[in-house]
């Protein structure tokens, strides 16, 4: 069970921080445009 985990936890940590790199980029260029529209 231990390898298990790990072996489950290393690709689930490195999805986690795709998706976080992605969401800053896609929330920079979000917060850019709104305050121009503002």
């Amino acid at each position: 069970m231990p390898v298990l985990s790990a072996d489950f936890i290393k690709p689930f940590s490195a999805v986690v921080g795709v998706i976080t790199l992605f969401v800053t980029l896609f929330s920079q260029p979000l917060k850019t445009t709104q305050q121009i529209d503002l």
